[in-house]
């Protein structure tokens, strides 16, 4: 034994006794202390995030270092929830952290498959995280999936009660009702659609609900108002949003439009007694240049070409006549048949024979179309392809008078015709394109020049609406659209505009376009409409007109179509709607970006006056900070840095000229530039024939 005063050249053996885990779990860790001093859930973040040496989740590179990663990241963070289960401060910085990366997919995926969701809906009913947990939520139902919003619309039970317990707070309002506009609108829609106000997440729940259950919506007048009412947001994706909605709200059961009507009908109105008021209004537009009057003029000198046809048997030029009939009016060709009538039983006999190689009228276009190619003297060729256009059309096969159409563009894309066939495809692409081309050519007539526009008022009103309500997604190729969506809109209305202006007052289309002029112009005004609509009045009244000619002229019914209730609801209700919601609007309105920075939300206001309330508000002092760490994401590829976020960019109307085609003016987002960079095309026909304009101004 080593003597006093000796020391010992042995090492001291370590007899310290591990800490139990059990007992492990009691000891804080050094973050901890600072997480509880922390001023808002941001700093709780940071803290968290230095502690646990976590990449920049704002980021692509910092997600890209978090998928390699993510094992240790998840067991770590993990075990902290789990160690600090009755720490909220703890337990919702980690969400947060998880929210973060819910913008990338893949991420998304891994956490919610180990329980992210459990995690984070606990979290909702402890008053110092709720805004927390409801932020988280929005950020993921921003960035979710087909299953995600499965998931999350589990919650709509929890949510709406949030709604009913805290029915002043609105900052709580504003996120459950972002949370169920993501989560429901994608289930219903098959399509992601983000939005932004609280005005517009209602009014997307309504839009989808009404495609689906028209009938509760409609069953709720203050639901209808809250639709109608936001035609007046000076948003245009809540203006959008409320159209698509009150349009959808009479989709089941509606009339479908009247495609076709008796010819006969105007042999009949040759004959009666015009109401004095539509005989002045045909007299100031002038009777000669009313549709009633050409289609039976047109219809007198078929007949007579028929009659001289049946002694010369001169198909050729019957084809030369037709030809030109058919650009007159849409019921140029009588789909009848050479028959004899027996003067003593007054029955048809379909066995007279003429002699012509036809009996029914119709057949009598392809026979005449090949004498005219046989011949081809100047213009037979188009003539031709006129009289197999209008065959087809009348046989109801438009694919194939698309196609022969096609083809005579490429000798002439002069004929109005030819684009005008292009026009009755369904696809609206195609035919906003044709209209917008056969307005521009000088080969035309006043009736195809009205046909090309009634078609350019459907085809630009549908897809701008639809553009506008999907341009929001975040989906390929959907991004950055909004002005898109306006250029298509702007160009529907100014286009019905010149209808109304300039068609025959008894033309049959007045009254679907001033269907499209009325709610179109009410959508473009916004905040600027009256409370009495006293815009619109000259539009009614044009309406009015067009259902006494459609009632007492043509004596055809009042059809109930979906657009003819939307326009109803909207021109009725304008003023109840605004009177019990335009507080709200004004409200949103003053609330919108432009005044509240990038992401727009509203300050928040408690109106809670316990100690839960006051905590509330020191948690979320900063909780634009939090929003702001919650959904920007900096996606640096190659040095470029972009931004993206959940708010939607501003629409400046006056930029639409951008999405116009600089010869046309048809609407796309597919234009080429000239190289001068100075001017937009639909495609190469549409540049040359603006060259002899542009080539002046032109330096590429």
């Amino acid at each position: 034994m080593p003597g006093p005063g000796k020391k010992t050249t042995t090492k001291k053996k370590n007899t310290a006794t591990p800490v139990p885990s059990t007992e492990k779990a009691l000891v804080p860790d050094s973050y901890v202390g600072d997480i509880d001093s922390a001023e808002g859930w941001n700093r709780v973040v940071d803290v968290l995030c230095e502690h646990f040496k976590i990449p920049d989740l704002s980021s692509r590179g910092g997600l890209k270092r978090v998928h390699s990663n993510f094992d240790t990241i998840w067991r770590r963070l993990d075990e902290a929830y789990t160690k600090y289960a009755r720490n909220a401060r703890i337990q919702g910085g980690i969400v947060g952290i998880y929210a973060k990366m819910c913008p990338d997919a893949i991420l998304r995926d891994k956490l919610f498959e180990r329980g992210f969701l459990s995690m984070l809906v606990p979290l909702l009913q402890v008053a110092p995280c709720r805004y927390l947990a409801l932020r988280s939520l929005s950020s993921v139902a921003h960035h979710g999936s087909e299953q995600v919003f499965l998931e999350l619309a589990k919650l709509t039970p929890l949510l709406v009660g949030f709604l009913e317990e805290y029915p002043d707070d609105n900052t709580i309002s504003e996120l459950v009702i972002t949370i169920l506009s993501h989560s429901l609108v994608p289930i219903q829609l098959k399509i992601d659609i983000p939005t932004h106000f609280l005005l517009t997440h209602g009014a997307a729940i309504l839009s989808t609900s009404a495609l689906h259950c028209p009938n509760a919506v409609l069953a709720n007048p203050s639901a209808v108002h809250f639709l109608i009412a936001g035609l007046r947001s000076s948003e245009w994706e809540n203006r959008s949003a409320s159209l698509n909605g009150v349009i959808r709200l009479f989709r089941l059961g509606a009339d479908e439009e009247l495609r076709s009507i008796d010819p006969n009908i105007f042999f009949r109105m040759n004959t009666r007694q015009f109401p004095d008021h539509l005989t002045d209004i045909l007299a100031d537009y002038g009777v000669f240049r009313g549709e009633i009057f050409i289609t039976v003029a047109t219809a007198r000198e078929f007949q007579a070409a028929l009659m001289k046809v049946v002694q010369d048997h001169d198909l050729y030029a019957l084809g030369l006549k037709l030809s030109e009939l058919i650009t007159r009016t849409e019921f140029s060709i009588a789909d009848g048949a050479f028959v004899a009538e027996d003067p003593v039983t007054g029955k048809h006999d379909s066995s007279f024979d003429t002699g012509l190689p036809f009996k029914n009228y119709r057949d009598a276009l392809p026979l005449c179309a090949k004498l005219l190619r046989e011949k081809a003297r100047a213009g037979d060729l188009d003539k031709a392809d006129i009289l197999d256009i209008k065959f087809n059309i009348m046989s109801a096969n438009l694919r194939l008078a698309s196609s022969i159409a096609d083809k005579g563009l490429l000798r002439n894309p002069e004929v109005a015709y030819f684009h005008y066939a292009k026009t009755l495809l369904a696809d609206p692409t195609i035919g906003l394109r044709s209209a917008k081309k056969g307005l521009k050519c000088k080969d035309s007539t006043p009736f195809i020049r009205f046909q090309l526009l009634q078609r350019a008022v459907a085809h630009a009103g549908e897809m701008g609406l639809q553009i506008l309500e999907n341009t929001s997604a975040r989906i390929e190729g959907e991004g950055g659209r909004w002005e898109e969506g306006v250029a298509f809109v702007m160009s529907a209305w100014k286009d019905s505009k010149v209808f109304i202006e300039e068609a025959p007052p008894d033309n049959r289309y007045m009254s679907q376009v001033l269907y499209w002029n009325i709610l179109l112009g009410i959508v473009i005004r916004g905040p600027e409409s009256s409370d009495d609509l006293n815009e619109i009045q000259a539009s009614l009244q044009k309406l009015s007109q067009a259902d006494d000619f459609k009632t007492k002229v043509f004596r055809l019914p009042i059809l109930r179509t979906q657009l003819r209730q939307a326009q109803e609801v909207v021109v009725k209700k304008f003023t109840g709607a605004i009177a019990e919601w335009d507080n709200a609007i004004l409200h949103l309105n003053d609330s919108s970006p432009r005044n509240h920075g990038s992401h727009g939300h509203p300050p928040h206001v408690s109106h809670d006056s316990d100690s839960t309330a006051a905590q509330n508000v020191q948690n979320d002092s900063n909780e634009e900070t939090l929003n702001r760490f919650l959904e920007d994401l900096q996606l640096d590829d190659g040095g470029c840095a972009a931004k993206m976020t959940s708010a939607h960019p501003k629409v400046n109307a006056n930029r639409v000229v951008l999405y116009q085609c600089s010869w046309c003016e048809n609407p796309s987002a597919v234009l080429r530039k000239c190289k001068c960079a100075k001017t937009r095309y639909c495609d190469a026909s549409c540049q040359r024939l603006h060259w002899g304009k542009h080539k002046k101004e032109c330096k590429a």
